[in-house]
């Protein structure tokens, strides 16, 4: 079996001691559950999931907008340079 050297044991209690002092009885009793989380209703999954592909297909249409102004002000530019 390995000995454990000294100041490795210094800082095992150091840091016990650290970690200790932010865990107390005082600061456990503050500690409240404020709501408890209901799993949501088959509706109320329907409409997240429905607004969820909502919001996804607005960002694919942005891009896809961006997409086509920036293939063609390449296009435009590419007619400058040959024109």
């Amino acid at each position: 079996m390995h000995r454990i050297k000294h100041k490795h044991i210094n800082y095992s209690k150091q840091y016990l001691e650290v970690a200790m002092c932010h865990i107390s009885q005082r600061n456990c009793d503050d500690m409240k559950i404020e709501e408890v989380i209901k799993p949501p209703t088959p509706q109320q999954q329907r409409i997240k999931s429905l607004q969820l592909q909502k919001d996804n297909v607005a960002k694919q249409l942005k891009a896809e907008r961006d997409r086509q102004k920036i293939a063609k002000a390449q296009q435009t530019i590419n007619s400058v340079k040959l024109g």
